[in-house]
C-alpha cells in the first residue's frame, strides 16, 4: 500500500518489513508492546498507524455484527411486508388509472376505490346472466327509444320502427306496398341517390351511400344485426331489380349489399344525416300513395274446367273472362292463387297457341273423360291424336281426368 503526503517523501509500508528496493525513510522503532504486531509511519508532524492483526480481527467481527443487524432488519422488514399484504386484502381495492399530468413519464396516477372482487363460481355466473338477460327483455319490451333525429320533438318514443317511417322517412320506402312495380323500385333508386348527392356534396352511386352508411358505425351497436326473414322478399326484389348479386344472408353490421339500404334502420339514420329541409323535401318529393291490400288466405282450385264454364255461361271470352265469372262469398274469403284448368272433353280443348297465353296461375292439364270410351273408335284415334299434340307443350304438366265414372250409368261404361 502506498501512503504519500502533499510536499513531503514518498513512504511505503509494508505491515512492518521493509524492503529493500524501497525508496524513501526507514521506518522506526516500534513503541509499546512487543507482543502487539503494531507498526508506525512517522513523517515530520503527521502520523499513520498501520493496524495490527488484532484490530483486523477487531473489524471483522465489527462486519459480523453489522450483517447480523441487517439481516435482522431484512426479516423485521419482511414480516412488516407480509402483515401490510395482510391488511390490503381485508381493505377494498385500489384501482390506479393513468391520466394526463404533470407528472413523471406525462401521465398523472389516480387511485380510485373499488369493490372488493367476489369470485363467482359457473353456477352463480350463469344466474347472473340469466337474470341480465331478464333485464334486457323487459327494457325491449318498454320500447322507450329517444328519436335520433336532430331536432324530432317526440320523446319517449314506443315503437322505434313506426316512429321513423310516417315521421321521418318517405312513404316511398313502406313495406306495406304490395308487391312493389318498376315504378316504386325506381322511385326508391331516385330517392336514395338524392340522398348520397345531399350527403356527399356530389352525384354518387349506391355503392357510396353503402360505404357512407357503413362508415358511421351506427348500427352495431344494436342488438339486431340482421333483417328479419319476411323483409328479405322486399331486399332480394330490390337486387333482382339493380342486377345485383344475392347474398347467401343480409347483414346490418356491416351492410353487405346496396338492397341493405332499403331496410328501416338504415333509412332512419339517413333522414337523422340530412338538413331539416332536405329531410323534409326527401318526404315530399318520394312520397307515394300507400294501397292498403287485405290479407286473406289463399286458395288452389284443383277442379276447374274452363271450357265446361265458358259453355254453361254461354260466353266466348278469354280465360281471364272465366275466371271474372266467379261470385264472392261473404261467408269465407280467400285469395285464389292457383287454378288447375282441366281440359278432358277433347271437341273443347284449347289449341297449343292458347295454352301458351293463359296466365301464370293457371295449371294445365289435359285428358280424356271416362264417359267418352262408349264413343266410336273413331273418336278416340282423333282424341288421343290431340292430346298427344297438347302434351308436347311445356305449360300441359298432367293429365286429367282418368279413372272411372260413377255419374254415369254402368251400362254405359
Amino acid at each position: 500500500m502506498e501512503v504519500s503526503f502533499p510536499g513531503e517523501d514518498k513512504v511505503e509500508a509494508t505491515g512492518g518489513h521493509t524492503d529493500s528496493g524501497a525508496a524513501g525513510l526507514p521506518l522506526g522503532e516500534v513503541e509499546g508492546d512487543p507482543s502487539e504486531d503494531a507498526s508506525r509511519t512517522t513523517t515530520g508532524r503527521d502520523e499513520r498507524v498501520l493496524y495490527s492483526r488484532e484490530n483486523q480481527v477487531r473489524s471483522s467481527e465489527s462486519h459480523r455484527e453489522d450483517r447480523s443487524r441487517l439481516s435482522g432488519e431484512r426479516v423485521e422488514d419482511r414480516k412488516w411486508s407480509q402483515a401490510k399484504k395482510r391488511d390490503a386484502r381485508s381493505e377494498p381495492a385500489r384501482k390506479v388509472r393513468q391520466m394526463p399530468g404533470t407528472s413523471s413519464g406525462g401521465n398523472l396516477r389516480v387511485s380510485v376505490e373499488i369493490p372488493k372482487k367476489i369470485r363467482l363460481t359457473r353456477d352463480s355466473l350463469s344466474q347472473v346472466q340469466k337474470r341480465l338477460e331478464c333485464q334486457r327483455r323487459v327494457e325491449r319490451l318498454r320500447r322507450n327509444h329517444t328519436c335520433c333525429v336532430p331536432g324530432c320533438d317526440s320523446v319517449g318514443v314506443e315503437f322505434e320502427k313506426v316512429h321513423a317511417m310516417t315521421r321521418h322517412v318517405p312513404t316511398v320506402f313502406d313495406g306495406r306496398l304490395a308487391d312493389p312495380s318498376d315504378t316504386v323500385q325506381g322511385m326508391r333508386v331516385r330517392a336514395l341517390l338524392q340522398v348520397a348527392t345531399w350527403l356527399l356534396g356530389r352525384p354518387g352511386t349506391l355503392h357510396d351511400l353503402l360505404d357512407l352508411v357503413n362508415a358511421q358505425h351506427f348500427l352495431e351497436s344494436r342488438e339486431t344485426t340482421h333483417p328479419r326473414s319476411s323483409s328479405w322478399p322486399t331486399l332480394e326484389g330490390f337486387c333482382r331489380y339493380l342486377r345485383e348479386p344475392v347474398p347467401a344472408e343480409f347483414t346490418l353490421a356491416p351492410v353487405n349489399s346496396v338492397a341493405g339500404l332499403l331496410h328501416w334502420r338504415v333509412l332512419y339514420l339517413l333522414a337523422a344525416l340530412l338538413q331539416p329541409r332536405d329531410r323534409l323535401y326527401w318526404m315530399e318529393q318520394f312520397a307515394y300513395p300507400l294501397t292498403v291490400v287485405e290479407s286473406l288466405p289463399e286458395a288452389v282450385d284443383s277442379y276447374f274446367h274452363p271450357d265446361r264454364l265458358r259453355r254453361a255461361a254461354n260466353i266466348h271470352g278469354t280465360i281471364e273472362d272465366v275466371l271474372a265469372l266467379g261470385v264472392e262469398q261473404q261467408v269465407v274469403r280467400l285469395k285464389l292463387k292457383h287454378v288447375v284448368a282441366s281440359f278432358c272433353d277433347p271437341e273443347t280443348y284449347p289449341s297449343s297457341r292458347d295454352v301458351d297465353t293463359f296466365p301464370p296461375e293457371v295449371i294445365v292439364a289435359v285428358g280424356i273423360h271416362p264417359k267418352h270410351a262408349a264413343n266410336p273408335k273413331r273418336f278416340l284415334t282423333d282424341a288421343l291424336e290431340r292430346l298427344s299434340s297438347l302434351l308436347t307443350n311445356p305449360r300441359v304438366v298432367a293429365i286429367g281426368e282418368v279413372g272411372l265414372d260413377h255419374s254415369v250409368d254402368p251400362a254405359d261404361w
